[in-house]
């Protein structure tokens, strides 16, 4: 079904430059407001004039109707608390009464001679190596593909692991293995800082 167009309300407007303000992650300005589109969609008017019970409704029929998971529903509540009380200054109930727990599962996790016997059926020596530094060093998979050579320090045995999770840079350790890796996969390996 194709969504329907919502007027647009200045109250949305006024939330867009209120994230702007606050220098939130694109991603943030876009879902967010989307969030409240959705909002007054549902209602059929200005989302500024809605009440602490409506709301209130609307959490409740994402969560029983829609049966959004936990991580859309927290991104639903926090749309919700910064339209109504970043930008309109309502400190409802509300705000403090909803969680959106996520269902505690355990991680599958490999054992060593699981790990070997994956690493050793990849043929190919440049893709070995970047999976061995993921597993090393714990990496996410966006931060190992946005590594360069550069980043790679054999003296030390670490990496420079630009724009992790946060956007913000750290350092990370890896066996000696990766360096002899990395030295065989006909690449160069490192900075010598």
């Amino acid at each position: 079904m194709k969504d329907r167009i919502v007027p647009s309300y200045p109250s949305i407007a006024r939330l867009e430059e209120h994230l702007s303000l606050k220098s939130l992650s694109a991603r943030t300005r876009e879902e967010y407001p989307r969030y409240i589109r959705k909002l007054a969609e549902r209602f059929g008017k200005d989302p500024a004039l809605l009440e602490e019970q409506d709301a209130r409704a609307y959490l409740l029929y994402l969560k029983e109707k829609k049966k959004y998971a936990p991580s859309s529903m927290r991104i639903a509540v926090a749309a919700i608390q910064m339209f109504f009380g970043g930008v309109l200054g309502h400190d409802w109930k509300l705000f403090s009464i909803v969680r959106c727990p996520d269902l505690q599962r355990l991680p599958i996790v490999l054992s060593r001679e699981e790990v070997r016997r994956l690493l050793s059926e990849v043929h190919e020596p440049r893709f070995r190596v970047i999976l061995r530094l993921i597993y090393s060093c714990g990496l996410q998979v966006g931060e190992a593909v946005s590594l360069r050579v550069g980043d790679i320090h054999a003296a030390e045995q670490r990496i420079h692991i630009r724009e992790a999770k946060g956007g913000k840079d750290r350092y990370g350790r890896y066996r000696q293995g990766c360096s002899s890796d990395c030295a065989s996969s006909g690449r160069p390996t490192a900075t010598r800082s």
